[in-house]
């Protein structure tokens, strides 16, 4: 803007109604910048400089009396104060709290576990039956468990669950013990006591084993049988001379031969799965010691 001449008045140096409230503007919006970049910086000390929650020592269980210190040594004994556990804090109704303050919930483990000890009270054949369990549930079945596994565990809504386990029993018939399969239900309940049975187990049916041979197509292919015999040998068996080879619609393939098994029995007609592996066969169920060298077989 350029001055007035010396023959103007005062209203000369008057600004533009325009640019003063422009200007105006401009120191408005600097204040509302400068608020804007300071609160937070205000709320974060204020949250910073706050007093907190008094924290609770986790190796004192809650509700432990805990001696406030005195600064004379004449004064009676320390006045106690309870610590109560915030609302907010309370466990799980499924959470064990241990002597050592560590916490711990019940899980299907546990109920595995405890399943397991019932099953064995449960029959009361020869062997180790010293195993803790409530009157109601020692069995009078008889029967050794010698072996067990869990079959599945039915656990529709927390709190109770049904652990079916199946059992190898070795049943007395007359002087012998013969091995019998079994299947055997245990209801168990878990909550903040832990993993406990909730009822006497019951017997469900035997377990059986169907047999379904899967479908193979005979491959020719002297490549291919080769590698057969390679991966025969390098299981540990000794191949005489091979029937056939065959491949499945899926991964499996069947190499039928004559040779001797791995306990060293005589030579005999066996068949045995092979899995396509680095470009060529492996026997199935078995990771050989050195697979990348692997012998290639022919496409």
């Amino acid at each position: 803007m350029e001055p007035p001449s010396p023959d103007a008045g005062a209203d000369a140096w008057t600004w533009p109604a325009d640019e003063t409230d422009a200007a105006g503007d401009r120191t408005g919006r600097r204040w509302l910048l400068l608020a804007s970049a300071t609160v937070p910086w205000i709320v974060v000390l204020a949250l910073l400089v706050r007093p907190g929650p008094v924290a609770v020592r986790a190796a004192e269980p809650l509700g432990t009396p805990a001696a406030t210190p005195s600064s004379s040594p004449t004064a009676g004994p320390p006045a106690t104060t309870t610590t109560h556990a915030p609302e907010d804090l309370d466990p799980d109704p499924m959470t064990l709290t241990a002597s050592s303050s560590a916490r711990h919930t019940p899980d299907v483990g546990d109920a595995i576990t405890t399943a397991v000890l019932v099953a064995r009270a449960w029959f009361s054949g020869p062997g180790p039956t010293a195993i803790p369990v409530a009157a109601d549930l020692a069995g009078d079945h008889p029967g050794y468990v010698e072996h067990l596994w869990v079959e599945a565990v039915d656990a529709p809504w927390r709190g109770q669950v049904v652990v079916t386990l199946g059992l190898l029993v070795l049943e007395p018939h007359g002087d012998e013990l013969v091995p019998t399969a079994r299947r055997l239900a245990v209801p168990v309940q878990l909550d903040r006591a832990g993993a406990r049975a909730a009822g006497a187990p019951y017997l469900l049916p035997d377990p059986t084993v169907s047999f379904d041979p899967l479908a193979f197509q005979p491959v020719d292919d002297p490549d291919a049988a080769n590698a057969a015999v390679d991966a025969l040998t390098d299981a540990g068996y000794a191949v005489t001379e091979v029937v056939s080879l065959a491949r499945s619609d899926g991964w499996p393939w069947a190499v039928t031969f004559v040779g001797s098994a791995l306990d060293g029995s005589e030579p005999a007609e066996r068949t045995v799965w092979l899995r396509p592996h680095l470009g060529a066969f492996v026997v199935a169920g078995w990771l050989p010691v050195a697979p990348d060298e692997a012998r290639e077989v022919a496409p």
